[in-house]
């Protein structure tokens, strides 16, 4: 990964945090859980509204994950809506 990909892909408090509960949880995770625990911990509660977590998902599912999949950190199936953290791919160094 190369330094501008490493920036790119952390800038996004929302992708910092999926990687984080991607990271803590086995795979594949489901969408809406991702969103619900990237929801949860935007609100510092342990559970979020619907509509914060529908907000989330639909943001995960258009716009962070398919970059963090073509970045090669994740694999994400959109028609089943499941993510899969790929540690070895998403290496914090940069080349």
């Amino acid at each position: 990964m190369t330094a501008t990909e490493y920036h790119r892909l952390h800038a996004s408090k929302q992708r910092r945090t999926a990687l984080d509960v991607l990271e803590s949880r086995n795979p594949p995770v489901d969408l809406e859980e991702l969103a619900a625990a990237i929801a949860a911990r935007a609100e510092g509660m342990g559970t979020a509204d619907d509509e914060a977590i529908d907000r989330i998902a639909l943001r995960l599912h258009h716009a962070h994950l398919p970059m963090m999949a073509n970045l090669g950190v994740i694999d994400y199936d959109p028609d089943v809506k499941s993510v899969e953290f790929c540690p070895r791919r998403s290496d914090s160094r940069t080349t």
